[in-house]
């Protein structure tokens, strides 16, 4: 199960955004709104490292950034 190598909230919020819709790209900025919805304020700085941290413990390539537009999570079915 991913939840017992995924064990930080932030982490977990991400993972939450990002599979909340496979098809879009979510920029640093909707991320960092989607944290303060949830009331954990983040910078810049620190969504990046939980996204490297993320891509550390998940397989290759389940995390890709498209530069200038963002990140988005492949699916399975792809």
């Amino acid at each position: 199960m991913i939840q017992k190598y995924i064990s930080q909230k932030k982490e977990m919020l991400l993972l939450s955004l990002l599979f909340s819709n496979t098809i879009l790209f979510f920029s640093i900025d909707d991320i960092i709104d989607y944290y303060a919805s949830q009331g954990v304020a983040m910078t810049q700085s620190a969504v990046q490292n939980v996204i490297k941290r993320l891509k550390v413990k998940l397989p290759k390539k389940s995390i890709i950034n498209e530069f200038g537009i963002g990140y988005k999570i492949l699916s399975k079915s792809r």
